[in-house]
């Protein structure tokens, strides 16, 4: 039971913001709109799962993908309507695998700013569940019973991994709630030995003063997210007699990632590798500088800083609180988000740079 629980929470998670784990007969229309979603065509997966319908496919997955092929084309009106077409398929024939269409429903009402509807959607899900779910509680205006929720079930998990995972996401949603600056950093002072990893040790690491600095960035968001266009000029306008820039991107590739990675960088594409595998090959990168752009937010880099894979590491642009990592030694901030002498300071478990006119 706390297994199931547990992979409901991630699953819910994951196909809510943008996950898309469906399944169909190979060769159909679903299948190659699937494989089109997951290269972000979503013109061409549109085309693909209106064809799918009309031919009378497997209707709840090919109503479901014309869904979230309507969602990354922002047509939210048409989306809804294929959710709920999703959503009375599945009653027919599947009604115990509502959830995740549910979510994706509570999604699109919530852009099209039907707030009653998307509560009541979420509250649909919330009494079929004896815990309910993070993300309902989310989209309902609830942040403090989903931030419960996730802590809950971090205390539930059997894996350390998936307890350090929801523990995260619980440090996030507890920011939408005034809290004390000392129970801001005790509670994420917590989520490091949930993690339990080893550092790398750098201390026979050779220092060449005249070799170039390598700095990776970390981050699930090289893709249409505004942490990309915040990074975009960093990776253009580097001195590249000075610096050699990595990038190791955790999350889908998009048309905004295909044009981050037409300058001179060099790309590492980490999805499905464990943090252990992917601190490995950024160490064997010898990377002097490691930037995590995510924090506590979705796909969070955190555990792969955990290893420690470079000598100095910092965290900052995607996330604004601090990280609780004894591995992360900089948290990037400026005079107006974090001013000198502000109490705040000592809620981070690490050292403040603030740049001089924004970290942004």
């Amino acid at each position: 039971m706390r297994k199931w629980k547990w992979l409901t929470l991630l699953a819910a998670a994951s196909l809510l913001l943008g996950g898309c784990a469906m399944g169909g007969a190979s060769g159909t229309k679903t299948t190659q709109g699937i494989a089109a979603l997951d290269d972000g065509n979503y013109s061409q997966a549109q085309q693909l799962f209106e064809e799918a319908v009309q031919e009378n496919e497997e209707q709840m997955l090919a109503w479901r993908g014309l869904g979230l092929a309507d969602m990354g084309l922002a047509q939210y009106e048409e989306a809804e309507t294929a959710f709920q077409n999703a959503l009375d398929a599945a009653d027919e024939k599947m009604p115990e695998n509502t959830q995740d269409l549910k979510l994706y429903l509570a999604a699109v009402e919530y852009r099209l700013a039907e707030y009653e509807k998307t509560i009541d959607t979420c509250t649909e899900i919330l009494d079929a569940q004896e815990k309910g779910v993070a993300d309902a509680c989310y989209l309902a205006a609830r942040p403090e019973n989903a931030a419960h929720q996730l802590k809950e079930l971090s205390a539930l998990c059997d894996e350390p991994q998936e307890a350090a995972g929801a523990y995260s996401k619980f440090l996030f949603m507890r920011n939408y709630r005034e809290q004390s600056v000392r129970e801001s950093r005790r509670e994420a002072e917590r989520y490091e030995a949930l993690l339990g990893e080893t550092p790398y040790s750098h201390d026979q690491r050779p220092r060449l003063p005249e070799k170039k600095l390598r700095i990776g960035y970390l981050s699930p968001d090289f893709r249409q997210h505004a942490v990309a266009y915040f990074l975009a000029p960093l990776l253009r306008q580097f001195d590249g007699s000075r610096f050699m820039v990595f990038c190791y991107s955790t999350g889908k590739p998009d048309a905004v990632t295909k044009r981050l990675r037409s300058g001179m960088v060099t790309w590492r594409d980490l999805r499905g590798r464990s943090p252990r595998t992917a601190a490995r090959l950024i160490a064997e990168d010898k990377i002097d500088i490691l930037v995590d752009l995510s924090g506590h937010t979705q796909e969070s880099g955190l555990p792969v800083l955990a290893y420690k894979p470079a000598p100095v590491q910092l965290c900052g642009i995607g996330y604004m609180n601090t990280t609780g990592l004894k591995a992360v030694d900089y948290f990037l901030s400026d005079s107006v988000c974090l001013p000198v002498g502000d109490p705040a300071e000592s809620g981070f478990t690490e050292r403040i740079l603030r740049l001089p006119h924004t970290h942004f």
